[in-house]
């Protein structure tokens, strides 16, 4: 299975309760249905599902927010999940271009994430992306404890 036979589309409301399942499955920072229905409602969230024959493997959640200067937005990554079987098949990959292709269109300059100290193959992904450790926040993750690593990817789409 390759890269393009994984399609990527926008969240609907009928994929919240699966995703919400698949969350639970992987130990992502938990999120309601309230909480997916507030972020479909806002103009500034960008959340997409990854199918693969009409299976949902994959989803992101991110939203765009004001940047340095004016004119500019960051992004930042709130969720990113595979199903366990479908991990390294490239669903991942295909969320994450998708998310630079859509920040690059839409004048973002730099896409921030925090992902756990303990979770190395979800950091070596992002760097195979670009994206640079920038700090740590101690005591950042509960449920296990953990310090999150803030990793930043520069897009260069700046104004000054």
């Amino acid at each position: 299975m390759g890269s393009s036979d994984i399609s990527v589309r926008p969240l609907r409301e009928g994929d919240i309760r699966e995703i919400i399942e698949m969350s639970d499955l992987l130990g992502l920072s938990p999120w309601t249905r309230q909480d997916y229905l507030a972020e479909l409602r806002r103009k500034d969230s960008h959340l997409t599902i990854a199918q693969i024959d009409e299976q949902l493997t994959g989803f992101l959640a991110a939203r765009r927010v004001p940047g340095p200067n004016d004119g500019v937005f960051d992004m930042e990554v709130y969720n990113i999940g595979v199903r366990p079987e479908h991990q390294r098949t490239g669903v991942g990959q295909v969320l994450m271009h998708d998310l630079i292709v859509f920040s690059r269109r839409n004048s973002v300059s730099d896409i921030w994430l925090e992902v756990r100290r303990k979770n190395s193959s979800a950091i070596a992904f992002y760097l195979s992306f670009g994206f640079a450790e920038c700090g740590i926040r101690r005591g950042f993750y509960q449920h296990p404890s953990d310090d999150a690593v803030t990793m930043r990817l520069a897009l260069g789409n700046r104004k000054s």
